[in-house]
């Protein structure tokens, strides 16, 4: 469904074929002996084509690939999950699955959407590590700042215990 005007845009196999579809298509995913970012657009991209749900099946390809790299290793959600930046880009998440076509094929390359999704990755791991870099630099600003406070802080509690040793109180006669 084009989400701009409300037409069919892609057309899924019959609902009859499905279950042979979704195990035919994870059966050669799962032999392929394939990296697991690799094996997580391919189980993204069939779920999305062979269309097994009325609704739901874009986030159900995505839930399917998060999986499939966490069962490959990758544990972190910065590194398994593209739902964010998916959700920052929809236009170019729906555009990626235009090389199906209309109606469904088995036959379709879908390595640009492999090239893409594995891109959609590699942009986020290196967002990723720049957020942490700012962080980092907050971080060490931060602790610069407290050391120089607690410096002077240091430095006024001198000069204070210094006054009370010097400066006497004239009422009470020592120290004030």
């Amino acid at each position: 469904m084009n989400r701009a005007d409300e037409t069919v845009s892609y057309t899924p196999p019959d609902a009859s074929e499905v279950p042979r579809l979704v195990d035919s298509a994870l059966e050669r995913i799962a032999d392929s002996g394939l990296p697991a970012p690799v094996i997580a657009a391919l189980v993204h991209v069939a779920i999305a084509a062979i269309h097994p749900f009325a609704h739901g099946n874009g986030r159900t390809a995505r839930i399917c690939a998060s999986l499939a790299l966490y069962r490959g290793g990758y544990r972190r959600p910065e590194f398994t999950s593209l739902e964010e930046r998916w959700g920052r880009h929809p236009q170019g998440y729906y555009a990626r699955f235009e090389l199906l076509g209309s109606t469904w094929t088995p036959e379709t390359d879908v390595t640009p959407f492999v090239h893409s999704h594995l891109a959609a990755h590699i942009t986020q791991v290196e967002e990723y590590e720049i957020r942490l870099e700012a962080e980092r630099d907050i971080w060490t600003a931060l602790e610069n700042i407290c050391a120089d406070v607690a410096d002077a802080r240091a430095v006024d509690r001198r000069r204070e215990w210094g006054r009370a040793r010097f400066v006497r109180n004239p009422r009470r006669g020592h120290a004030a």
